[in-house]
């Protein structure tokens, strides 16, 4: 793990009782150490043990969850994990990336990934990917309230400043 001042969920996750940020970024980094590569399925596989802080981030309950919302639990609490540092807006500890072409995308380090070229060209291309489904979005959005003047002048701005950021990534 990266020396970092602290650890923190980002805002509008629902921290799960009892688990501390600190404690997740480290299970997590240990579940990638173990495993060689962060996903869901390892996540949920090591949280499987009660004594791991993670077990308590999962509904282990059959009658109440099925294996498929475990695995939406664990990329939520993957993505959730935010580094905070003096000077610096909180930033995501894992992001979703392809360390190489035809490779299945695993969770890496942010850190990791902004210095490794190959890295950062598949984070990029799934955020244009990510942006252009935004941008669908708020197309929509503005057919249907084509009426509704104060709504269409919003989302109008919106649909120009998405555009133009899906342009500077190119």
């Amino acid at each position: 793990m990266i020396a970092i001042a602290k650890f923190a969920f980002r805002d509008g996750y629902r921290t799960p009782k009892g688990l501390k940020a600190d404690d997740a970024a480290k299970a997590l980094e240990d579940v990638r150490g173990a495993c060689g590569v962060l996903t869901a399925e390892n996540v949920v596989n090591a949280a499987r043990a009660k004594d791991n802080p993670l077990h308590k981030a999962f509904e282990w309950n059959d009658g109440k969850a099925a294996e498929q919302y475990r695995l939406q639990q664990a990329n939520s609490l993957i993505r959730c994990v935010v580094i905070i540092e003096e000077k610096q807006e909180p930033f995501r500890y894992f992001t979703l990336a392809a360390p190489g072409e035809g490779e299945k995308a695993t969770y890496l380090p942010t850190t990791m990934l902004v210095q490794k070229p190959d890295l950062l060209q598949d984070g990029l291309a799934r955020l244009r990917r990510e942006l252009a489904g935004y941008i669908n979005s708020v197309e929509e959005l503005m057919r249907v309230a084509k009426d509704n003047a104060a709504a269409t002048k919003k989302l109008t701005q919106a649909h120009k400043s998405m555009q133009k950021a899906k342009d500077v990534l190119g």
